[in-house]
């Protein structure tokens, strides 16, 4: 479990990275925060080439001696980077084992790869 969850937060990491300097130098507006039970999102528009992109940061605060809020999602033009996840690592799983999905995770890291599996 312990490998899993250091793989995915490195991947979820890398792609979000890899996502957010396609709007490098960009003009970004913010929202009011929106209180969604005990989670916060904020809204950010990006605009670039006179487009408006939306960036969707879901946020929760953590449990006491833990300071600040944590990013726990983030939807780029309405796609959730952790649903994406979630649905290629189901299809691996569907037809292979936990090693094998740990396996793929590994090579897309040390590649540098999309977030295609």
């Amino acid at each position: 479990r312990k490998e899993y969850t250091d793989l995915f937060v490195e991947q979820l990491q890398n792609s979000y990275s890899d996502k957010i300097a396609l709007f490098s130098n960009e003009k970004d507006e913010y929202e009011k925060p929106v209180h969604v039970k005990t989670k916060v999102h904020v809204l950010t528009i990006v605009i670039s080439k006179g487009e408006r992109n939306k960036i969707l940061y879901k946020l929760y605060k953590p449990k006491e001696g833990r300071k600040g809020w944590k990013i726990y999602d983030v939807e780029i033009q309405g796609v959730s980077i952790v649903l994406s996840y979630r649905a290629q690592y189901a299809e691996v799983l569907k037809t292979g084992s936990v090693e094998e999905l740990l396996k793929k995770m590994k090579g897309k890291i040390s590649t540098g790869g999309d977030d295609e599996q």
